[in-house]
C-alpha cells in the first residue's frame, strides 16, 4: 500500500505544479485584460471585463490543466466586452421597428 501512495505523490505534485503555473498565468492574463479595459473604457468597464473573463473561463467545460490557454479566454472575453460596449453606446432611438424603419421616423406622406 505504501509503495502505491509514494508512486502517486510525484504525479500529483506534477499536476499541482502545472495547475499552479496556469493559475498564475490566468491571473496575469485577466489582470492585463482588466487594465486594458480600464485604460480604454474606465473603471466600471474594467470591473465588468474581469467578470466577463472569469465567466468565459468557467464556461469552458474542457478546462484541463495541460490544455488551458489563458490568451484564448482573453480573446473570447474581448469579443463579449466589445458586444457589451457597442450595446451601451448605441443610442436608444437607433432601434428599428418590425417594418424596418427607425422608431422615431415620421409617418409616410400619402
Amino acid at each position: 500500500m505504501k509503495s502505491t501512495a509514494v508512486l502517486q505523490r510525484p504525479l500529483q505534485t506534477q499536476v499541482n505544479d502545472c495547475c499552479a503555473s496556469l493559475i498564475l498565468a490566468a491571473e496575469v492574463e485577466c489582470g492585463a485584460f482588466m487594465f486594458a479595459a480600464k485604460q480604454l473604457f474606465g473603471e466600471e468597464m474594467a470591473l465588468r471585463s474581469g467578470g466577463l473573463w472569469v465567466e468565459t473561463l468557467e464556461a469552458d467545460s474542457s478546462f484541463i490543466c495541460q490544455n488551458h490557454r489563458p490568451r484564448e479566454v482573453t480573446t473570447l472575453a474581448a469579443s463579449r466586452l466589445t458586444d457589451l460596449v457597442t450595446a451601451m453606446r448605441r443610442p436608444p432611438d437607433s432601434t428599428l421597428r418590425a417594418v424596418g424603419k427607425p422608431a422615431n421616423s415620421p409617418a409616410p406622406l400619402n
